[in-house]
């Protein structure tokens, strides 16, 4: 279950995901021990992105990809529905455009268990909170997907930026701002869905 106003994602026995959740964290978890898709990573200390194993998340299967900053510290969290289909059971009569949509529409009930409640349909949801935002998309651009996008403002947690004085401009290195250091409206939302990927 997500907390809305921590941003504190809890499932099963003892798994969870938190805004301010350091590498160290993760490694302490049971996540870590038992649930990472790939061993190999616990062995590459290049790679900040993991795959975990299927997670049942209040009765949804679901598909999770972490990403840690270059701190150590979580900063998105991309989910999805279990692949349906596997090749070569595909069947004739489905396109990709429909099994994408049928992805979003299971990703968006979803969060709508999460938020109790129902969200409204449509390309994309976005929902944002003091601590991060999250989107539901799907997009049949390059590499077609349908995900949940958890984004952490990790530099929020993270004390050597909270203690350096400097604006989140100057912290991300973005050019864009205004004369106070506030992030201008173009040059956040550009941040938002093209600058840290």
């Amino acid at each position: 279950m997500l907390d809305q106003k921590t941003g504190r994602l809890s499932w099963g026995e003892n798994k969870a995901l938190w805004p301010g959740m350091t590498h160290a964290d993760f490694e302490a978890s049971v996540l870590y021990r038992n649930e990472l898709m790939n061993e190999a990573y616990k062995s590459d200390h290049y790679n900040h992105s993991c795959n975990l194993k299927e997670q049942i998340i209040d009765g949804f299967p679901m598909l999770i990809q972490l990403s840690f900053d270059h701190n150590g510290y979580l900063f998105r969290i991309i989910m999805s529905q279990s692949d349906f289909y596997n090749w070569p059971n595909w069947p004739k009569d489905v396109s990709q455009e429909e099994y994408l949509l049928e992805i979003k529409s299971k990703n968006d009930r979803f969060l709508a268990t999460q938020f109790q409640g129902q969200v409204e349909g449509g390309r994309e949801l976005c929902f944002e909170f003091d601590w991060g935002y999250i989107t539901s998309t799907y997009s049949f651009i390059h590499n077609p997907d349908a995900e949940i996008i958890i984004r952490i403002d990790a530099w929020k947690y993270d004390p050597s930026y909270l203690s350096s004085g400097r604006t989140v401009s100057e912290m991300m290195g973005w050019s864009d701002s205004d004369d106070d250091g506030d992030l201008t409206e173009e040059s956040e939302e550009e941040s938002v869905f093209f600058g840290h990927d």
